[in-house]
């Protein structure tokens, strides 16, 4: 696929967070003449494009694509909509999405417009685990939503990084929350909090609940006569040591390191770009500091910071 986007901070985090979808392929061009020589060396199977660019538009680019009788679907994802709004023709390979967006909804969108194949749409990259753990790193209000096998749903809402409630039929609370968390092979999705919040059925960090739930389905397991295994998982997604007594040998697990610094800088760089598309600058910035921090030197955090003090964030310019 091929992004056309002229704010070079901004195009190539989105190309990486798009990148990161399996089997997606990403180009990208910071104009719409740049983009005619990529689609000329390779027609793309979709299109995301910026409207407002200068020497040409986005909507010119419809017109490039049509001369070459391509039918390549495009996604337009514009701050715009407003003042270029009448100029966009209707039809169903185009799509326009107003900016600030949330990262995983365009990426839900790529998933839903590039043609089927298995190594795209196999599963979701992020699971329920990790869409908890960059709500809860970045201080995010979300509500992550989970399809099961067997067709149920289920969703845990999170407010400012802490778990307010979790239901998943008629389940509530910790047990719903452990579905959620846990079901490998669900359909999931993470959207920003919109609604009003409900009652409140949980009070604690997303890691904490992580731990809680992982000991009680493996006491579950030790009863069924099976192996346990959650808590050890969950300790791989904690920046903390595990309670004390809840583990044999914690001594020696203690020692291991619960997360390597490469999926620390991953971590924090997705959780920087999805923060800037949603323009939570002063977000993007503490996650992109710490993705420096995880792994100095790194061109496109160097990038992103440097834009942001432009903007008058960080300690340079101060937030504002």
């Amino acid at each position: 696929m091929l992004i056309v986007e002229d704010e070079a901070v901004l195009r190539s985090s989105l190309a990486r967070g798009i990148a990161r979808l399996a089997g997606v392929e990403v180009v990208d061009a910071g104009s719409v003449d740049e983009a005619l020589i990529r689609i000329d060396e390779r027609a793309p199977d979709l299109i995301i494009s910026d409207i407002d660019m200068p020497e040409r538009t986005g909507i010119e680019l419809l017109g490039e694509i049509a001369k070459r009788e391509l039918r390549i679907p495009v996604i337009f994802v514009t701050a715009y909509l407003k003042a270029y709004g009448a100029q966009i023709p209707r039809h169903a390979h185009l799509e326009v999405v107003e900016k600030p967006v949330a990262l995983e909804e365009i990426r839900r969108l790529v998933l839903a417009k590039l043609p089927k194949r298995e190594a795209v749409t196999d599963t979701n990259p992020f699971t329920a685990v990790d869409f908890l753990q960059l709500a809860g790193m970045g201080r995010r209000s979300v509500r992550i939503e989970a399809t099961f096998a067997d067709g149920t749903t289920g969703a845990i809402v999170v407010r400012d990084g802490q778990v307010w409630d979790a239901r998943a039929g008629n389940v509530v609370g910790m047990e719903a929350f452990a579905r959620i968390a846990w079901t490998k092979g669900s359909r999931v999705r993470c959207v920003s909090l919109t609604d009003r919040l409900g009652e409140r059925t949980l009070d604690d960090t997303v890691e904490g609940l992580l731990m809680r739930s992982a000991q009680i389905l493996d006491e579950d397991a030790r009863d069924r006569g099976e192996e346990p295994g959650f808590f050890e998982h969950a300790l791989r997604y904690s920046s903390a040591p595990p309670p004390e007594g809840t583990m044999e040998d914690d001594a020696l697990r203690l020692e291991e390191p619960t997360m390597t610094l490469e999926e620390a800088f991953d971590r924090h760089l997705d959780a920087g770009v999805a923060a800037l598309l949603l323009k939570d600058y002063a977000g993007a910035w503490t996650e992109f500091e710490a993705a420096e921090a995880a792994c100095p030197g790194n061109a496109s955090v160097a990038a992103n910071l440097a834009r942001l003090r432009e903007l008058g964030y960080g300690p340079e310019g101060g937030d504002r």
